[in-house]
């Protein structure tokens, strides 16, 4: 696995601006570690298109299957076989098209790869760590995203067709991470999300609150009292042995 040094290093050989080595840096030692990876927050988009379950695993599936006859919808539209996650692929060959017409050198492609793994063995290590309780394989999906972001760091002084709508996609994909959720794909631009279904815990009216409270009340009550009922019965049994 590359490290983060090892990415930065072949990043200053072949001439990576400063400030995107220390935007990688900052991405992969500090917000891929601060992911609440599988812990959802609660507020999913309203652009996303996503499927709950009874565990992580369920939720995936049920994703990958709408995702999945979307897709096969979307190719027979479009007469193309590369709707499934069309959007992921157009934004990494676009990145790296802009590289190879920037006329970069081998080092500059050394630090491609370094920076790429670097992020993918981060997110990966990290994403894998929370996926014991989520779904098997959801790791490597985070860890593909992770890296696609990366990319867009180390290219972000190029200019290129649609990058600021690819930059803006990647950024959409990364975010589901951010919140906790899962991530099947895009088809057709569209986010395919997953996650555990949410317990189902309602807010506590005014009057369950009042209730809780005068019972906890009462019973602080009578726990004085059995406390000073106790009191006397120990005073009692002191003189007795004191006799």
């Amino acid at each position: 696995m590359t490290t983060i040094q090892e990415a930065l290093d072949r990043m200053k050989a072949a001439g990576v601006p400063a400030a995107q080595q220390q935007a990688l840096k900052d991405f992969i030692g500090k917000e891929i570690p601060s992911v609440p990876f599988f812990k959802p927050d609660g507020k999913p988009k309203k652009e996303w298109r996503i499927f709950y379950g009874e565990s992580w695993d369920a939720a995936m599936d049920a994703a990958r299957d709408a995702a999945r006859d979307a897709a096969s919808g979307a190719a027979r539209d479009a007469a193309s076989d590369a709707a499934w996650d069309a959007a992921w692929d157009a934004a990494r060959d676009a990145a790296w098209d802009a590289a190879r017409d920037a006329a970069r050198d081998a080092a500059w492609d050394a630090a491609w790869g370094a920076a790429w793994g670097a992020a993918w063995g981060a997110a990966s290590d990290a994403a894998w760590d929370a996926a014991w309780d989520a779904a098997s394989g959801a790791a490597w999906s985070a860890a593909w995203d992770a890296a696609l972001f990366s990319e867009y760091i180390i290219t972000a002084d190029l200019k290129f067709k649609d990058k600021e709508k690819h930059l803006k996609h990647v950024k959409a994909r990364w975010e589901v991470w951010q919140k906790g959720y899962g991530l099947i794909c895009d088809v057709d631009g569209v986010l395919y999300v997953y996650a555990v279904k949410p317990k189902d815990v309602k807010p506590m009216t005014d009057a369950e609150a009042r209730k809780m409270l005068d019972s906890r009340e009462k019973r602080i009550a009578e726990l004085e009292k059995e406390a000073v009922a106790n009191e006397g019965k120990l005073k009692r049994i002191r003189e007795i042995l004191n006799q």
